[in-house]
Protein backbone atom coordinates (compact mmCIF):
# COMPACT_ATOMS: atom_id res chain seq x y z
CA UNK A 1 0.00 0.00 0.00
CA UNK A 2 1.06 3.31 -1.13
CA UNK A 3 2.01 5.92 2.24
CA UNK A 4 1.08 8.95 1.47
CA UNK A 5 2.73 12.25 3.22
CA UNK A 6 -0.01 13.99 5.33
CA UNK A 7 -0.09 18.27 4.84
CA UNK A 8 1.17 18.48 9.08
CA UNK A 9 4.06 15.80 8.07
CA UNK A 10 5.15 18.29 5.24
CA UNK A 11 4.62 21.57 7.09
CA UNK A 12 7.34 19.83 9.67
CA UNK A 13 9.71 18.88 7.17
CA UNK A 14 9.46 22.07 5.12
CA UNK A 15 9.92 24.43 8.56
CA UNK A 16 12.74 22.10 9.27
CA UNK A 17 14.50 22.98 5.92
CA UNK A 18 14.43 26.73 6.96
CA UNK A 19 16.07 26.20 10.07
CA UNK A 20 19.85 27.37 9.58
CA UNK A 21 22.71 26.46 12.06
CA UNK A 22 25.14 28.87 12.90
CA UNK A 23 29.21 28.92 12.48
CA UNK A 24 30.63 28.13 15.33
CA UNK A 25 34.37 29.48 15.47
CA UNK A 26 35.35 26.81 18.38
CA UNK A 27 39.52 26.63 19.00
CA UNK A 28 38.58 25.86 23.26
CA UNK A 29 37.52 22.44 22.58
CA UNK A 30 41.49 21.47 21.49
CA UNK A 31 42.78 23.50 24.91
CA UNK A 32 44.33 20.82 27.54
CA UNK A 33 43.31 22.85 30.54
CA UNK A 34 47.05 23.94 31.32
CA UNK A 35 48.66 25.38 28.14
CA UNK A 36 48.64 29.65 27.91
CA UNK A 37 50.35 32.64 26.91
CA UNK A 38 51.91 35.42 29.56
CA UNK A 39 52.36 38.12 30.52
CA UNK A 40 48.73 39.85 29.33
CA UNK A 41 47.80 43.35 30.78
CA UNK A 42 49.11 46.15 32.72
CA UNK A 43 52.29 45.54 33.09
CA UNK A 44 53.53 43.16 30.26
CA UNK A 45 52.12 42.67 26.57
CA UNK A 46 48.76 45.31 26.05
CA UNK A 47 47.07 43.23 23.57
CA UNK A 48 46.50 39.71 22.83
CA UNK A 49 43.92 38.20 20.45
CA UNK A 50 42.92 36.23 17.88
CA UNK A 51 42.21 35.99 14.10
CA UNK A 52 39.93 34.66 12.39
CA UNK A 53 38.15 34.27 8.75
CA UNK A 54 34.93 34.60 7.60
CA UNK A 55 35.07 31.23 5.34
CA UNK A 56 30.22 30.66 4.88
CA UNK A 57 27.69 33.03 4.63
CA UNK A 58 27.17 33.55 8.04
CA UNK A 59 29.04 36.79 8.44
CA UNK A 60 26.88 38.28 11.45
CA UNK A 61 29.49 38.09 14.66
CA UNK A 62 27.16 37.61 17.76
CA UNK A 63 29.50 36.88 20.71
CA UNK A 64 33.52 35.71 21.25
CA UNK A 65 34.98 34.25 24.01
CA UNK A 66 38.58 34.10 26.06
CA UNK A 67 40.16 32.80 28.71
CA UNK A 68 42.20 34.42 31.42
CA UNK A 69 43.91 33.48 34.67
CA UNK A 70 45.71 36.36 36.66
CA UNK A 71 49.69 36.52 37.22
CA UNK A 72 49.97 37.25 40.73
CA UNK A 73 47.46 38.66 42.89
CA UNK A 74 46.63 42.61 40.96
CA UNK A 75 43.74 42.81 38.80
CA UNK A 76 44.11 43.10 35.15
CA UNK A 77 41.70 45.89 33.45
CA UNK A 78 41.01 45.70 29.95
CA UNK A 79 38.77 46.33 27.15
CA UNK A 80 37.56 43.65 24.08
CA UNK A 81 37.70 44.73 20.32
CA UNK A 82 36.95 43.14 16.99
CA UNK A 83 38.77 45.14 13.80
CA UNK A 84 39.47 43.73 10.56
CA UNK A 85 43.05 42.41 10.44
CA UNK A 86 45.57 42.85 7.12
CA UNK A 87 47.32 40.07 6.60
CA UNK A 88 50.10 41.40 4.41
CA UNK A 89 51.11 44.09 7.14
CA UNK A 90 50.46 42.18 10.48
CA UNK A 91 48.21 44.66 11.73
CA UNK A 92 44.32 46.06 12.53
CA UNK A 93 42.93 47.94 10.12
CA UNK A 94 39.64 50.74 10.01
CA UNK A 95 37.93 51.62 12.46
CA UNK A 96 36.98 48.93 15.44
CA UNK A 97 33.97 47.24 14.74
CA UNK A 98 33.03 46.64 18.38
CA UNK A 99 34.45 48.04 21.51
CA UNK A 100 33.05 46.13 25.10
CA UNK A 101 32.13 47.39 28.46
CA UNK A 102 35.64 47.99 30.53
CA UNK A 103 36.36 44.56 31.94
CA UNK A 104 38.53 43.21 35.03
CA UNK A 105 39.76 40.08 36.19
CA UNK A 106 39.62 39.99 39.86
CA UNK A 107 43.50 39.26 41.39
CA UNK A 108 42.49 36.98 43.44
CA UNK A 109 40.92 34.21 40.84
CA UNK A 110 42.47 31.05 41.05
CA UNK A 111 41.41 29.68 37.46
CA UNK A 112 40.71 30.25 34.17
CA UNK A 113 37.45 32.66 33.92
CA UNK A 114 36.11 32.73 30.59
CA UNK A 115 34.81 36.40 29.32
CA UNK A 116 32.14 36.48 27.10
CA UNK A 117 31.37 39.20 24.58
CA UNK A 118 27.52 39.69 23.19
CA UNK A 119 28.26 42.07 20.34
CA UNK A 120 24.80 42.58 19.37
CA UNK A 121 25.48 41.45 15.64
CA UNK A 122 28.44 42.80 13.95
CA UNK A 123 28.23 42.06 10.77
CA UNK A 124 31.86 40.83 8.64
CA UNK A 125 32.52 40.48 4.72
CA UNK A 126 32.34 36.56 4.05
CA UNK A 127 35.84 35.91 2.53
CA UNK A 128 37.67 38.88 4.86
CA UNK A 129 40.05 38.16 7.70
CA UNK A 130 39.17 39.61 11.81
CA UNK A 131 40.88 39.99 15.12
CA UNK A 132 39.04 39.79 18.13
CA UNK A 133 41.62 40.80 20.79
CA UNK A 134 41.47 42.12 24.45
CA UNK A 135 43.59 45.75 25.17
CA UNK A 136 45.24 46.84 28.16
CA UNK A 137 46.24 50.16 27.29
CA UNK A 138 44.12 52.75 28.75
CA UNK A 139 45.54 51.10 32.39
CA UNK A 140 48.93 50.46 31.32
CA UNK A 141 52.07 50.89 33.75
CA UNK A 142 49.88 51.94 36.26
CA UNK A 143 49.82 50.85 39.94
CA UNK A 144 47.76 48.18 41.27
CA UNK A 145 47.12 46.39 38.00
CA UNK A 146 48.74 43.27 37.31
CA UNK A 147 49.60 40.88 34.47
CA UNK A 148 47.34 37.46 33.66
CA UNK A 149 47.67 34.08 30.93
CA UNK A 150 45.53 33.67 28.26
CA UNK A 151 44.43 29.92 27.74
CA UNK A 152 46.09 28.67 24.36
CA UNK A 153 47.28 25.95 22.57
CA UNK A 154 50.90 26.30 21.44
CA UNK A 155 51.04 23.63 18.90
CA UNK A 156 47.61 25.05 17.54
CA UNK A 157 43.98 23.72 17.73
CA UNK A 158 43.56 20.18 16.62
CA UNK A 159 42.17 20.16 12.93
CA UNK A 160 42.55 23.71 13.13
CA UNK A 161 44.07 25.76 9.54
CA UNK A 162 46.38 28.18 10.90
CA UNK A 163 46.38 29.76 7.43
CA UNK A 164 43.00 31.26 7.97
CA UNK A 165 43.64 32.12 12.06
CA UNK A 166 45.87 31.97 14.78
CA UNK A 167 46.95 33.93 17.90
CA UNK A 168 48.67 37.56 17.76
CA UNK A 169 49.94 40.04 20.25
CA UNK A 170 51.32 43.45 20.18
CA UNK A 171 53.25 45.19 22.99
CA UNK A 172 52.07 48.51 22.32
CA UNK A 173 51.80 49.35 25.80
CA UNK A 174 49.35 52.43 26.41
CA UNK A 175 49.47 53.22 22.95
CA UNK A 176 46.24 51.96 21.27
CA UNK A 177 46.52 53.41 18.15
CA UNK A 178 50.13 51.59 17.43
CA UNK A 179 47.25 48.73 16.72
CA UNK A 180 46.40 50.40 13.28
CA UNK A 181 49.59 52.05 12.62
CA UNK A 182 52.15 49.58 12.62
CA UNK A 183 52.88 45.92 12.57
CA UNK A 184 52.06 43.76 15.72
CA UNK A 185 55.55 42.33 17.67
CA UNK A 186 53.32 38.73 17.55
CA UNK A 187 51.74 39.24 13.92
CA UNK A 188 52.98 36.24 12.86
CA UNK A 189 55.19 35.00 15.49
CA UNK A 190 53.06 32.45 17.02
CA UNK A 191 51.10 31.25 13.45
CA UNK A 192 50.90 28.07 14.01
CA UNK A 193 49.58 28.46 17.62
CA UNK A 194 45.83 29.82 18.71
CA UNK A 195 44.18 31.15 21.93
CA UNK A 196 41.36 28.85 23.45
CA UNK A 197 38.62 31.14 21.34
CA UNK A 198 34.99 31.06 20.58
CA UNK A 199 32.74 33.02 18.31
CA UNK A 200 28.95 32.45 17.16
CA UNK A 201 28.73 33.46 13.85
CA UNK A 202 25.19 33.79 12.49
CA UNK A 203 23.26 34.42 9.47
CA UNK A 204 21.75 38.02 8.73
CA UNK A 205 23.08 42.06 8.94
CA UNK A 206 23.60 42.63 12.45
CA UNK A 207 21.14 44.59 14.51
CA UNK A 208 17.89 45.11 13.70
CA UNK A 209 18.12 43.00 10.14
CA UNK A 210 15.20 40.05 9.07
CA UNK A 211 17.42 37.10 7.63
CA UNK A 212 16.29 35.98 4.04
CA UNK A 213 14.66 32.70 4.38
CA UNK A 214 14.89 30.79 0.99
CA UNK A 215 12.18 31.67 -1.71
CA UNK A 216 11.07 28.25 -3.16
CA UNK A 217 10.88 26.17 0.85
CA UNK A 218 8.94 29.26 1.54
CA UNK A 219 6.61 29.26 -1.35
CA UNK A 220 5.90 25.23 -0.99
CA UNK A 221 5.37 25.81 2.80
CA UNK A 222 2.71 28.41 1.47
CA UNK A 223 0.92 25.85 -0.71
CA UNK A 224 0.99 23.25 2.00
CA UNK A 225 -0.52 26.00 4.08
CA UNK A 226 -3.22 26.64 1.91
CA UNK A 227 -4.03 22.93 1.23
CA UNK A 228 -4.42 21.96 4.64
CA UNK A 229 -7.01 24.75 5.15
CA UNK A 230 -8.96 23.57 2.19
CA UNK A 231 -8.72 19.72 3.53
CA UNK A 232 -10.21 21.15 7.12
CA UNK A 233 -13.01 23.07 5.21
CA UNK A 234 -13.38 19.03 3.05
CA UNK A 235 -13.63 17.46 6.26
CA UNK A 236 -16.13 19.35 8.19
CA UNK A 237 -18.54 19.37 4.80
Amino acid sequence: MRKMITVPAMLLVLAAGLVHADTLLNTYSSWNGVESFSAFGNQGDATYGQTFTVLTSDTTLANFSFWLQPVGSDPVAFTAYVAQWDAADGMATGPMLYTSSPQTLPGDSTSFTEFDFNTGGVSLVEGEQYVAFLNASAEWGQTGYGDSSMAAMLSGATGHDSSTSHFVYDSNEADFSALTTSQWNGSDTFAGSDAAFKADLTAGAGPGSTPELPAAPLALLGMACVGLARSRRRAKA
